[in-house]
C-alpha cells in the first residue's frame, strides 16, 4: 500500500489530491511543499522531508485498515451500504447445473465461498523488484476484516469471469430484450439502484434465491452480468479520508472514529463516493477496452 502512495505521490495525475483545511494543497495542478505542512503534525521529523512523507502515508494506511469495533460505525460514510451488499450478494450463489457454463458458475461460487468463510480480503502483495520505491519491509497481504478497504476489496471480486465470456452473456441477453422489451424492465436492468432488489430481478427477495437452488439459466446469466456490473462500480470508484490531530484526548479514547498513531491520537472519517451504478449497455465498452489493452501489451512485447 505504501509503495502504491508513494507512485501516487510521485504522479498524482487525477487519482490523487490533498487538501489542508478545504483547499487543495498537492495533486496534479497543484503541488505545494508538503514538508511545510507535515512538519506541524510530526514536528520530530521536520529536518527531513522523507520521513514527514513516510510518516504521513503510514498514517493513511492506518486510517484505511482500521477496523471499527461496531457492526456499523458512523464514521464510515457509505460503508455500511457497500458491506451490507456485498455479505447479501455473497449469499445468491448459482445452482448445480448442467449447462456449457456450470464450470464458470462452480468457479465463480468457490471463490465467493472463500472470501466469505475467511473474512478477510485475499489480495496478493505486488512490488516491482525495479521500482525506486521498493524496500525490504513486506507488507501483509490480508485486509483487515471490516477495514474499508475490506469491503470494498469483497464487492470488487464478487465477479470471478473473464471479460468475454461477460461479452458474451450481454449479447444474448440484449438479443432476448430486443425481441421481448419487457424484459428489460423485469430484469431492472435501469435500476432502481436502492438496495439489494436490483440483483434480484422482480423476485420477492433474496430469501426466494437463497432458499431455492433451481433457478432459470437466463436468471443466472443475468445475476452474473449484474455481478460484473457491482465490481466495476467498486473498481472504480474514489475514498476520501479526513485528518486531523484530536484535540481533547479524554473523549476520543473509546470512539471509534480515533486512530492511535505513535502514542497520538488523531481523528478521521472516511468516505467512499462516485458509487454511480454502471449500465447493462457499457459491457462492449468495457470488452473493446479490454480488447485494446491487450492489443497495445502485445506490441510491446518483443
Amino acid at each position: 500500500m505504501k509503495h502504491a502512495l508513494l507512485g501516487l505521490i510521485r504522479a498524482p495525475q487525477h487519482q490523487l489530491k490533498i487538501c489542508k483545511n478545504g483547499r487543495e494543497v498537492y495533486g496534479s495542478e497543484i503541488r505545494q511543499d508538503l514538508s511545510e505542512i507535515l512538519s506541524a503534525w510530526f514536528p520530530q521529523h521536520a529536518s527531513c522531508s522523507e520521513h514527514l512523507l513516510s510518516e504521513f502515508l503510514n498514517l493513511v494506511i492506518e486510517t484505511l485498515l482500521y477496523s471499527p469495533k461496531d457492526a456499523a460505525p458512523a464514521t464510515l460514510q457509505n460503508q455500511d451500504s457497500v458491506n451490507h451488499m456485498s455479505h447479501k450478494i455473497e449469499e445468491i450463489q448459482p445452482g448445480s447445473t448442467t449447462d456449457p457454463a456450470s464450470d464458470l458458475r462452480a468457479g465463480e461460487a468457490e471463490v465467493t465461498r472463500r472470501v466469505s468463510e475467511t473474512g478477510e480480503g485475499h489480495c496478493q502483495t505486488q512490488i516491482c523488484g525495479n521500482s525506486p520505491f521498493f524496500t525490504s519491509v513486506r507488507e501483509s497481504s490480508r485486509l483487515p476484516k471490516g477495514c474499508v478497504l475490506e469491503c470494498m476489496s469483497r464487492l470488487q471480486q464478487m465477479d470471478q469471469q473473464n471479460i468475454e465470456d461477460i461479452y458474451l452473456l450481454h449479447t444474448a441477453l440484449a438479443a432476448r430484450m430486443e425481441e421481448d422489451p419487457q424484459l428489460r424492465r423485469k430484469w431492472r436492468w435501469d435500476g432502481p439502484y436502492t438496495n439489494v432488489s436490483w440483483i434480484l430481478g422482480e423476485k420477492s427477495g433474496v430469501n426466494e434465491y437463497i432458499t431455492n437452488p433451481v433457478r432459470d439459466l437466463v436468471e443466472e446469466d443475468v445475476l452474473k452480468v449484474k455481478r460484473f456490473l457491482v465490481s466495476k462500480t467498486l473498481q472504480d470508484c474514489s475514498i476520501i479520508a479526513a485528518i486531523k490531530p484530536a484535540l481533547d484526548r479524554q473523549t476520543s479514547q473509546d470512539q471509534d472514529s480515533y486512530v492511535n498513531f505513535h502514542g497520538e491520537l488523531y481523528q478521521f472519517s472516511i468516505g467512499i463516493i462516485d458509487l454511480d451504478p454502471k449500465s447493462f449497455d457499457k459491457v462492449p465498452f468495457y470488452y473493446h477496452q479490454a480488447v485494446d489493452i491487450d492489443a497495445a501489451f502485445r506490441d510491446l512485447i518483443p
